[in-house]
């Protein structure tokens, strides 16, 4: 099988009928997950011969070589310098041609055998015009989960709900909330609670994490929000972890796809003199017609509340530098763990630009063995710009269950948050 598939593949990339009428048909090896066929008339994808798609397509959706699948048991380098190519596509390091590259315009598979990235080719032969991948519409989906799991945007994710130990509250759920959440080490090889935690996230629209420590973590959140809630939620990472010594943190974000769109990164704040244990980072999001940089702060506990408080005087630079690079978007928030409580005077911050604290500073946040203990998590605003909080903010005190045990597997904090007017 192999040999005859060899020689029908190099028939026709030299377009030599092989003594029949051509009919630009290729089927792949039979032992692989998948087949894939091409035709002169139609693009046509499919799993077995039972269940054969038509697809459209169009140049808009072309792909890049990074897109294909390698197999170096499968592609062979021919010594040709592909002449009639403007970009790297189908060529490797050297500039040749793979001999074989239509081949790598396959189905990708997912460790569930779900098809979450599909593509063909349309004709085989190492020009731009004629080995441009195409990704098969999301209309067109193959995917078939198997018990136990749900297809979300083509995935196949846990379906699970939420343990009865976490205390919900199905009143946030509708709103159009901004969140923060300290997650306590998210990303050690710690027995995080990650069912435990997506059930506290899955609250709210958009939150600002810290405490982060791999990008795994995140991902691995991603999934379990996907599998809880039954839609897709995306994440951002800080470019690089940041901290003075051994111990760093990364931020991150995540959200619902649906509602909310990432806009870009905004970088970390530009240190004048090494003013923060963990210089704060910003990115930038749009909620609807709520356009808004979320700048993300976790300042240091330090030996001495000496430290905490010189950290946070430093805040207001912060705001300004954020409040200055685009002069579009004056929408700015200020959130995370600040390890101090809002009403210490070393909040300069308050007031400056009509910057408000949104959790009362009496609103204790951080947990203890019995209960909430400290004030330290909070979310900073201009009341003057940003014109979409209404007023609305709160905790989740997701722990009352169990506050000595869940201060461990979940965090040692609850998640703040804000709602705001996404439209008008």
């Amino acid at each position: 099988m192999k040999t005859v598939f060899s020689i029908f593949v190099i028939c026709l990339l030299l377009f030599v009928s092989c003594g029949t009428e051509k009919e630009d048909k290729l089927y792949i090896d039979d032992e692989v997950d998948y087949d894939i066929l091409f035709t002169d008339d139609t693009d046509e994808i499919f799993n077995d011969e039972d269940s054969l798609i038509e697809i459209d397509i169009d140049d808009s959706d072309f792909f890049s070589e990074d897109d294909l699948i390698s197999d170096s048991d499968e592609i062979q380098d021919e010594e040709i310098i592909c002449n009639y190519s403007d970009s790297d596509f189908c060529k490797n390091g050297y500039s040749f041609c793979l001999s074989n590259a239509v081949t790598q315009c396959e189905i990708l598979y997912d460790e569930n055998s779900c098809p979450y990235e599909q593509k063909l080719s349309v004709v085989q032969n190492c020009s731009d015009e004629g080995m441009n991948c195409f990704e098969v519409p999301e209309s067109e989906s193959l995917c078939d989960c198997t018990e136990g799991l749900i297809n979300v945007a083509n995935q196949c994710v846990d379906k699970f709900e939420c343990p009865s130990y976490i205390t919900t509250d199905e009143t946030i759920k509708p709103l159009d909330t901004i969140a923060s959440f300290n997650t306590l080490h998210l990303g050690w090889d710690n027995d995080k609670d990650f069912a435990g935690i997506a059930c506290v996230i899955e609250h709210f629209d958009i939150v600002g994490l810290v405490e982060v420590e791999s990008e795994y973590a995140l991902q691995k959140l991603v999934s379990y929000l996907t599998g809880l809630s039954g839609e897709k939620w995306d994440y951002h990472i800080s470019p690089y972890d940041v901290g003075r010594t051994s111990y760093k943190e990364y931020y991150g974000y995540v959200w619902r796809s649906n509602n909310i769109t990432f806009e870009g990164s905004a970088g970390f704040y530009e240190e004048d003199n090494d003013e923060f244990e963990r210089e704060p980072y910003a990115a930038n999001f749009s909620f609807g017609d709520f356009y808004f940089t979320f700048i993300l702060s976790h300042i240091v506990y330090g030996d001495s509340i000496t430290e905490r408080k010189g950290e946070v005087e430093n805040l207001i630079k912060v705001y300004s530098q954020f409040q200055l690079i685009d002069e579009y978007v004056d929408d700015i928030i200020i959130a995370g763990d600040f390890n101090l409580a809002a009403d210490d005077e070393a909040f300069t911050l308050i007031g400056f630009d009509e910057i408000i604290n949104a959790i009362p500073a009496s609103q204790k946040t951080s947990i203890g063995e019995t209960g909430l203990s400290s004030a330290y998590d909070n979310i900073f605003l201009s009341a003057y710009y940003t014109t979409e909080y209404e007023g609305t903010s709160g905790i989740l005190d997701f722990a009352v269950a169990d506050y000595s045990d869940l201060r461990v597997s979940v965090s040692d904090h609850v998640p703040v948050w804000i709602k705001v007017k996404t439209s008008w």
